[in-house]
């Protein structure tokens, strides 16, 4: 309740009727004050106006002659200056408790934003019902969240240049997936989806997934027998213009790797936490397509180009200037940078490849983000959930009635319906 006591409290005070009706009480009290009528008395009676703050004095008559009372004019001149200075005096401190009480609400507004993100923001594989969504106290708290991170995200996403490069008449990047996989690790669920989103949704003609070590497990079982998939053995390169990679980051290996790929064959570059949610053919005319992370920032996860594209080049090129103690300066910094450079090489999206951004992933897995709305695709940024829960595993069964936008896109592309689904029901598999 004190959520929704400290709600009510902002609504009052940025309540924009009671905004309006304190402005128009100012300006009515300035213009009650410059064009007040002030009467005052002493033997005979004379008259004070005020215009615009200065005061004029008019004469009288007195035994047939038009006399001036100018000791009533500098004491109506005297009283006028009082009444002015308390009146603005009383204007002022209205004014200094109107921005204070602003001022107030912002801060209790953010302050219970981010106790109720602490509180409900992670998700606790020990509590089935975070993943169901069937805690009914939290769902209007939940649902306020995720309204306010949409209209956040509204806002922000409109930041920075688009590029102004010119499609062609003819598709110029092939409809081949490239995937990479460096070192021994588990395959999961959430990769297996990304490649049948892949397969199913794009309809790449062929999935490369370039690997030094390929995966094993159910889920690696089940993905082989995607008839297009080509496994291909590479090792991560170790150098870059004679200048060593870092072995601790090995996501430098693989930013490497994915520009050399491109420069090749050409394609759609895809880390294994993107899922494709409807056909990339409207961007396979441009030579070069990368979506924005942020006003600051393109981000690399998913890549479109031709294996002729200048940019591509250029952005190589860049790696001459590799810092291997800077973990995303080339990747995202540069790569906006350069780009910002040559707009008319490259073509960007502000909001439908990689947005939400990696400060709002829990908008994915506990509100109720968005994913239908003219997305191509989604970066699911599992890296920061699974630092969060690290204990949490996805499967076939926990996805059929987990209420979040990750649920959703996984019924969508493994079970064809973004609907919940209940555990004893028989459905078709994604192969079919």
């Amino acid at each position: 309740m004190q959520h929704i006591h400290h709600r009510s409290f902002l609504s009052f005070c940025t309540c924009p009727g009671v905004i309006n009706l304190l402005s128009k009480w100012q300006r009515e009290t300035f213009k009650w004050l410059n064009n007040s009528t002030c009467e005052y008395s002493r033997g005979q009676t004379i008259y004070a106006q005020s215009n615009n703050l200065r005061l004029h004095t008019y004469g009288v008559k007195h035994s047939g002659q038009t006399r001036t009372m100018t000791h009533v004019v500098t004491s109506s001149t005297q009283e006028h200056r009082r009444c002015r200075k308390t009146l603005l005096l009383l204007i002022l401190g209205i004014t200094v408790v109107m921005v204070t009480l602003v001022y107030r609400a912002n801060v209790l507004l953010k302050r219970n934003l981010t106790s109720w993100v602490k509180s409900h923001g992670e998700l606790h594989s020990n509590t089935t019902d975070e993943y169901r969504g069937t805690n009914s106290s939290s769902q209007p708290l939940r649902q306020w969240f995720s309204e306010q991170m949409k209209e956040k995200l509204d806002r922000d996403h409109v930041i920075g240049f688009t590029g102004s490069l010119k499609p062609h008449r003819m598709r110029v990047v092939p409809n081949v997936a490239h995937y990479i996989w460096f070192s021994c690790h588990p395959f999961l669920f959430e990769n297996l989806v990304s490649i049948i989103s892949v397969y199913k949704i794009m309809k790449a003609e062929t999935i490369f997934f370039h690997t030094d070590c390929e995966p094993s497990g159910e889920f690696w079982e089940e993905t082989i027998h995607i008839t297009n998939l080509v496994v291909v053995h590479r090792q991560p390169p170790v150098s870059v213009f004679n200048k060593s990679i870092n072995p601790e980051w090995p996501e430098h290996q693989s930013d490497v790797a994915r520009l050399q790929i491109l420069m090749k064959f050409g394609g759609i570059y895809l880390d294994t936490d993107i899922f494709i949610l409807k056909s990339l053919e409207p961007l396979r005319y441009y030579d070069y397509v990368v979506g924005r992370q942020s006003s600051c920032c393109l981000n690399n996860g998913i890549i479109l180009a031709s294996n002729n594209s200048e940019f591509l080049r250029i952005f190589y090129e860049n790696y001459r200037t590799y810092n291997a103690r800077c973990y995303s300066c080339m990747s995202i910094k540069k790569h906006n940078e350069i780009a910002k450079q040559h707009q008319d090489l490259v073509h960007v999206e502000s909001y439908s490849l990689v947005q939400p951004n990696f400060d709002r992933w829990k908008t994915i897995f506990y509100g109720k983000f968005n994913w239908q709305e003219n997305h191509y695709s989604v970066h699911l940024w599992m890296k920061q959930f699974k630092q969060k829960n690290k204990s949490t595993v996805f499967t076939r069964e926990s996805v059929k009635k987990m209420d979040s936008a990750f649920g959703q896109m996984c019924r969508y592309i493994y079970y064809g319906t973004s609907d919940c689904i209940e555990h004893n029901t028989t459905v078709m598999p994604w192969w079919n």
